[in-house]
């Protein structure tokens, strides 16, 4: 009896330790963004998602979605090779207007209402009503994605490449991490520690005092990773972006 309660234990743990399915069918999550309310909007291949409660899905644009961020007024959407800037509309739908953005690879709203547009070697920095971006940084190597710092938000940026996590600055960068096999995605939680999904099978880590910590658990073919503040979308929760289709939620306990 008790190796059968202790199998059973085991098997309960591994449930805990597998991510929990709350949208299905998005075609190939890539790229999450908070609402601003109790959501997430979700850039899929097959289009722009906002969920909201109890996996409640609404498609806010058709089409091969790669990358979202949202001021609290205008919804950034990064499709090929074209940044796509969203106004509200009176009937709860979005007017989209598109713009060039060759080679573009990740889009990330940031503070005074700029906008930062990352291509594999470079980052351009750009606001609404200019036309055209200007350069913000550059000599970078395979950029995948850029995320909000939690140490200087409205100083600096993190830049995750193939192999590095950056800071980037208007007048320099630090390398976070290096060595890094097969990076991800990267986010903040609320209490600023930096998380990175990264290689295969994909890991899931927390930095602790300049090291990478590994929690043993599943999580899929995570694309980009998010963490909650809200009711809906708690804090102590990563919300995961999968390749398969999905977006997922995982309860995380640091080490």
């Amino acid at each position: 009896m008790g190796a059968l309660l202790a199998s059973l234990a085991g098997c309960a743990n591994q449930l805990l330790d597998m991510p929990v399915v709350l949208a299905p069918g998005l075609g190939e999550a890539r790229s999450l963004a908070p609402t601003g309310g109790e959501g997430l909007y979700v850039a899929a291949s097959s289009g722009l998602y906002e969920v909201g409660r109890a996996g409640t899905v609404q498609t806010l644009w058709e089409g091969d979605a790669r990358g979202v961020s949202a001021h609290e007024d205008r919804l950034y959407l990064l499709s090929a090779d074209t940044l796509r800037i969203g106004h509200p509309e009176v009937d709860g739908s979005w007017r989209f207007e598109p713009r060039p953005a060759p080679g573009a690879v990740d889009v990330l709203a940031w503070c005074d209402e700029a906008v930062l547009i990352g291509r594999p070697d470079r980052v351009d920095l750009w606001r609404p009503g200019e036309v055209h971006a200007s350069p913000w940084a550059d000599d970078l190597e395979n950029l995948r994605a850029l995320v909000l710092s939690p140490q200087d938000v409205c100083g600096e940026v993190l830049a995750l490449t193939d192999h590095q996590l950056l800071r980037l600055r208007p007048d320099g960068r630090d390398e976070v991490l290096g060595r890094l096999v097969q990076a991800r995605a990267a986010a903040s939680d609320h209490l600023g520690r930096i998380w990175l999904a990264h290689g295969t099978p994909p890991r899931l880590s927390v930095l602790v005092d300049g090291k990478l910590q590994t929690l043993p658990h599943y999580l899929g073919d995570p694309r980009d990773l998010h963490f909650g503040a809200g009711e809906l979308y708690t804090p102590e929760k990563v919300y995961l972006a999968d390749g398969g289709g999905t977006l997922d939620s995982l309860r995380v306990v640091p080490p």
